[in-house]
């Protein structure tokens, strides 16, 4: 992510923005797929307090091609690229030293 041209082109309340929408698709688990309406769901943090992610940051996400749309569904593009091909490894492998540890 930190080396997407198209990233370097946020104001830095579209970069919080995004990573609130991002952090929002991990929780629901809903493989980076949502409709608009869930935007008020996606919070981000700035000096001032919280703030949802908008309408107008949603379309520019589109237009740099960072989202897509079909059919009223918005999608994060390269979702699935970026997420862990087993998401319980980790805690797998540390029960497992736990175990043989003891």
């Amino acid at each position: 992510m930190p080396l997407n041209g198209k990233v370097g082109e946020l104001t830095d309340a579209e970069y919080r923005a995004l990573v609130a929408l991002w952090a929002y698709c991990s929780r629901k688990r809903n493989g980076g797929e949502f409709d608009r309406e869930e935007l008020r769901h996606a919070i981000y943090t700035t000096p001032r307090g919280p703030r949802a992610v908008k309408d107008a940051q949603l379309d520019r996400f589109l237009q740099l091609g960072l989202v897509n749309s079909t059919n009223g569904v918005c999608a994060v593009n390269d979702w699935s690229k970026y997420q862990p091909k087993d998401p319980t490894a980790a805690e797998r492998m540390r029960r497992h030293r736990e175990r043989t540890d003891a």
